[in-house]
């Protein structure tokens, strides 16, 4: 998605999305590619989805992406994508999704009947993918506000 920040430089948006990188995942580990000739900036983020659908298959999970934000005066377009869901590091209390790694695409499949195979009942893969989506929000609407913060 493309969003405006107006009276940003691609430089200055450049550096917000770096700084967003380092205050939102502790760390510019995650940080992969910088790219200044496209000004570009590539990381990987780690966010905890929280997850509930009772029959005790509930707890946090962990969503594992790749998040992409291309920046251009005036606006800059993040993209997320190579998202998978993991409980595996994650300590859930009595969960029957232990060791979990599934991603947003075999949810589709499984809600849709292109796939019947599936630790996930359709409920589940519907109830996480909710929980998925307003991970992501909160996640676009942190770097929404680094990126259009005053310096």
């Amino acid at each position: 998605k493309v969003f405006d920040a107006p009276g940003k430089t691609k430089i200055q948006l450049f550096n917000s999305a770096q700084q967003w990188f380092i205050g939102r995942y502790k760390t510019d580990d995650g940080i992969e590619v910088l790219d200044t000739s496209n000004m570009r900036v590539i990381g990987k983020g780690k966010e905890t989805v929280n997850f509930s659908s009772g029959l005790n298959a509930s707890g946090p999970f962990r969503s594992l992406m790749s998040i992409q934000i291309d920046c251009k005066d005036g606006k800059y377009r993040c993209r997320l994508y190579s998202i998978t869901l993991t409980n595996g590091n994650v300590h859930a209390t009595n969960n029957l999704l232990d060791n979990l790694v599934i991603n947003p695409e075999s949810m589709v499949d499984l809600l849709t009947g292109k796939s019947g195979q599936s630790q996930l009942t359709k409920n589940q893969a519907r109830g996480m993918l909710q929980a998925l989506n307003a991970t992501i929000n909160n996640t676009i609407a942190s770097l929404d506000k680094t990126m259009n913060d005053s310096f």
